[in-house]
């Protein structure tokens, strides 16, 4: 979850990817939109193998590669699922009451 350095108007469409490499080490892509009044700083907080120094880090730009996560979307095409009934009018003569039990401090539902 990244961070700011000033107040934003909104944050959306955020986007992450992250895998191993296979060597020790990860990649990480992170996109979002934001609005700020003002200009303003993303920090994203990594955390790194101890002790760090300049070279712990090494960012790829992406600039040139503007369709990274559309293409990514590509490979996990969306399908809307079957329909369970859930859209059907709704019957109140159907309606059945859940039991409640209580655990410790909290409450949950059964069968």
């Amino acid at each position: 979850m990244c961070c700011f350095s000033q107040p934003v108007i909104s944050v959306n469409n955020t986007q992450i990817f992250a895998r191993l490499s296979g060597h020790g080490t990860q990649f990480l892509a992170y996109q979002m939109n934001y609005e700020s009044r003002d200009q303003n700083a993303m920090i994203l907080p990594l955390p790194v193998k101890q002790p760090a120094h300049n070279k712990t880090l090494t960012f790829i730009d992406l600039g040139a590669y503007e369709a990274f996560f559309d293409d990514l979307a590509d490979g996990f095409p969306f399908h809307l699922p079957p329909s369970i009934g859930c859209s059907a009018q709704f019957d109140p003569a159907s309606r059945q009451d859940l039991e409640v039990f209580e655990v410790g401090n909290s409450v949950s539902t059964g069968q």
